[in-house]
């Protein structure tokens, strides 16, 4: 009989996986060889206790193994889904979000499909051309050699998003074959707000200040500068494509970052004005007059204005940041063919079932 390892990863989510992970088990424990991973990725909203206080009964039975790393200061999505599916010791690596549902006999279902499909199987709701489930694309189920060929999830990806569109084209060039999960009983999910979806990632707690770019043509094309608060910044120049815009794959809603629409370097502010200085030396300087920014440069004057955080497009564009940076570095995967995480991946120290004294390094 298969051993599936059904993985989770949560980080600050434990409002979603005291729903869904107590559920997922007393739906899947009869299969008969299978354990439930759960990856405590640094949270600091309870999880813990909760884990101790609610599941020690498939601890002790062995369906559920709990570990948790303290090394991550904010989320990273490739990182922590290596970890997770790195501690999962079955021929057969699934993984499911915090706040999906695994549906009933789900694992019953995914036996049934690798012995009749083979090893080679991929089990995705991913299609190569589109997304039509976008809150269950990290619903995935792997033979555990071809994830390993593959090594994981390409942590280069540090943004929101693409993450498991990227793993399932390179595992599909590898020699998988993808089975889609269509029947809707595995397919239930607890929706929640963009806030929730960003607030465990870096970008979300260093970003200091964000303006866009005042233009004519915004439907079109805009430009949106960050300001993080290691001064640092990221000057973005995102393009949109009508035609695209149902290409969930390739584009963001139709948006996209073009060959050179990222440009970064150092800023600070001097005489009431910001001075941004480019890789390469280049530097720009902007009139500081709150809420705007104004630029003479090259002959040409521009203005942009501050989105403040309570306006609702300034989560949409951190969101919109990740998914097309993600995007690139997606692109330049399927056309260049290279191998990912060449220095290694899911790496880090965990600890399971509360076992404070033995370490477990993953190398």
């Amino acid at each position: 009989m298969n051993k599936i390892s059904i993985c989770t990863v949560c980080m600050n989510r434990l409002m979603h996986l005291r729903e869904t992970l107590p559920m997922n088990i007393a739906q899947n424990k009869d299969h008969g060889n299978i354990e439930f991973v759960v990856l405590d990725y640094n949270s600091g909203d309870g999880m813990e206790d909760w884990v101790k206080s609610n599941m020690q009964e498939h601890i002790d039975s062995g369906v559920l193994k709990y570990f948790k790393t303290y090394e991550p200061k904010y989320f990273n999505l490739s990182h922590s889904k290596n970890m997770a599916m790195r501690l999962g010791s079955g021929n057969i690596l699934c993984l499911i979000d915090a706040d999906n549902f695994a549906g009933h006999n789900y694992a019953n279902w995914i036996s049934s499909v690798f012995d009749a499909q083979g090893g080679n199987t991929i089990i995705t709701t991913l299609h190569k051309d589109r997304i039509l489930y976008r809150d269950q694309g990290g619903k995935l189920c792997f033979n555990r050699e071809l994830f390993y060929r593959v090594k994981g999830f390409d942590e280069a990806l540090t943004g929101y998003g693409i993450d498991d569109v990227d793993l399932v084209r390179r595992v599909e060039k590898a020699g998988g074959n993808r089975y889609f999960i269509e029947d809707e009983k595995f397919l239930q999910f607890i929706g929640h707000s963009l806030e929730e979806r960003l607030r465990n990632y870096p970008i979300y707690h260093k970003l200091e200040k964000m303006y866009m770019l005042v233009t004519e043509n915004r439907e079109q094309k805009n430009g949106i500068l960050f300001l993080f608060n290691d001064k640092t910044f990221y000057e973005v120049t995102f393009n949109y494509n009508e035609h695209m815009k149902n290409n969930l794959v390739e584009t963001y809603h139709g948006w996209t970052i073009g060959e050179h629409g990222l440009r970064t370097g150092l800023f600070n502010y001097k005489d009431n004005k910001l001075v941004l200085r480019f890789e390469g030396n280049e530097e720009r300087v902007l009139d500081n007059k709150d809420p705007l920014l104004y630029s003479h440069h090259n002959g040409e004057s521009s203005a942009w204005t501050q989105i403040a955080r309570n306006d609702g497009n300034y989560l949409e564009l951190i969101m919109a940041y990740g998914e097309c940076i993600n995007r690139k570095k997606y692109m330049k995967n399927e056309v260049g063919g290279k191998s990912v995480n060449d220095n290694g991946w899911g790496k880090g120290t965990v600890y399971m079932n509360f076992d404070m004294n033995t370490p477990l390094v993953i190398n």
